[in-house]
């Protein structure tokens, strides 16, 4: 057990002790919550994004320090988007170091999920539009009958659950 300080040391330990993490401090998670004063800044992108005379092809790049606020920002506009009846998808380039693999992963990472916020009858009619238009019909009936019986199976299995 420690002998207890000396008169001397006394001030300078307690004062050194009380020295602590403000309780006041921001989290480093990412939130939906504008802690940071981001609003006015969501917004204009929010507006420009969804204005009708912005067309893709578009590059946006949100940069900053490693913690600086960036994933706020990006789920703060995401949740404007939405509001104003926009789609988002997110990804994760970080999980893919490749450049070949990336760009497969965001092709199918983005068609999945966007096509998972479609109601499950549209889906269905935009695979068979897919599969229409993948057929090489210059092959002849074979491809007609096969197009067919494969369509009708879709719908079966739809209509009957299997």
């Amino acid at each position: 057990m420690a002998a207890p300080p000396d008169d001397d040391t006394k001030t300078s330990s307690a004062s050194e002790s009380s020295a602590s993490v403000s309780p006041n401090s921001v989290s480093d998670q990412p939130t939906r919550e504008d802690t940071l004063g981001f609003k006015p800044n969501v917004e204009a992108v929010a507006v420009f994004l969804t204005h009708s005379e912005t067309h893709p092809p578009l590059t946006l790049s949100v940069e900053g320090a490693w913690g600086s606020g960036k994933s706020s920002f990006m789920l703060q506009l995401e949740d404007r988007i939405r509001a104003k009846g926009g789609k988002t998808v997110w990804f994760n380039a970080w999980r893919h170091d490749k450049e070949d693999e990336l760009w497969a992963a965001f092709a199918l990472d983005f068609t999945q999920k966007l096509a998972s916020t479609l109601p499950l009858w549209k889906r269905w009619l935009l695979h068979l539009k897919l599969s229409y238009l993948r057929f090489n019909w210059r092959q002849g009936w074979f491809q007609a009958a096969k197009f067919l019986v494969l369509g009708c199976s879709v719908l079966l299995r739809h209509h009957f659950g299997c």
